[in-house]
């Protein structure tokens, strides 16, 4: 049986991006923006764990990373369909559930 708080626990085009979150967390946006992150993040318990995830996870460094491969198009369509079975349940057009790009890494 799914909950009604699992069902809406995605990120929403009103939401940051993750980029600005972990900008957030070096304190490297102006102040406005800053406070306008801080004030989304009481309200939106996405948000919340995905910054809970940014700041206990930090990004390698640019030498260290591993490079991007396409995803195998089975996998991509699988992906697809799932996001959009979630998107159509929470009445959402699927572009506001995952509007980033689909990758693996060779990690």
């Amino acid at each position: 049986m799914r909950s009604s708080i699992t069902t809406r626990f995605h990120k929403l085009k009103t939401c940051p991006s993750t980029a600005n979150l972990l900008r957030y967390t070096q304190a490297a946006l102006d102040v406005e923006e800053q406070e306008k992150i801080a004030a989304h993040l009481l309200a939106c318990d996405f948000c919340g764990a995905e910054l809970y995830l940014l700041t206990k996870h930090r990004p390698l460094p640019a030498r260290s990373r591993c490079t991007p491969v396409e995803m195998p198009q089975h996998l991509r369509h699988l992906a697809q369909v799932m996001l959009a079975q979630i998107a159509r349940r929470a009445g959402e057009p699927p572009e506001t559930v995952c509007g980033e790009r689909l990758i693996f890494t060779d990690a």
